[in-house]
């Protein structure tokens, strides 16, 4: 899934920086890239310094992983480089605490951390999938604009975006 996102949102022109554990998927979705004439094609980096350091003064992160561990693990990886203003946008469908726990540890930061379920599978994650953030009001008002480019569309053009929990949190 994270792959196909990382071309659809390539696709609509964003600049698209990769991390993975394992440097062949994240070559085969350089190759994926190339072969479907995408530009700008994603960069690859091999650890969370390298990553955080290709991107702007505000940092967006859409991730898809497994559930549990892995995206605490990763939070925890990119939690040195992060700054407040940052985006953490978890597209890995995780459970509510998980997601209310990293967004616990990231608000001390003022880094806004989106929970967002993802619907359709990994065809829809290259094409456009159905998807329902959730999280603090000021960052989803942020990343929406974001979300609905490669969200799903109807017959109309509108997105296949709708919001789900709306926290309000102090800073």
């Amino acid at each position: 899934m994270g792959g196909g996102l990382a071309l659809l949102f390539a696709e609509h022109g964003v600049s698209v920086s990769l991390h993975d554990p394992s440097s062949e998927v994240m070559d085969g979705v350089i190759e994926s890239a190339k072969q479907q004439n995408i530009d700008p094609v994603p960069s690859k980096h091999l650890d969370f310094k390298s990553l955080c350091s290709s991107l702007g003064s505000t940092k967006v992160f859409f991730f898809s992983l497994p559930h549990g561990k892995t995206g605490d693990d990763v939070v925890e990886g990119l939690h040195p480089y992060l700054s407040k203003g940052d985006f953490v946008v978890d597209c890995a469908n995780e459970h509510g605490t998980h997601s209310q726990k990293r967004q616990g540890k990231l608000l001390n930061q003022g880094v806004y951390y989106i929970g967002t379920g993802v619907s359709g599978g990994y065809q829809s994650a290259r094409r456009g999938p159905s998807m329902c953030p959730g999280g603090d009001d000021m960052a989803l008002d942020l990343i929406m604009p974001s979300l609905n480019k490669v969200a799903s569309k109807d017959a109309k053009g509108g997105s296949y975006v709708g919001k789900v929990e709306r926290a309000t949190m102090s800073r």
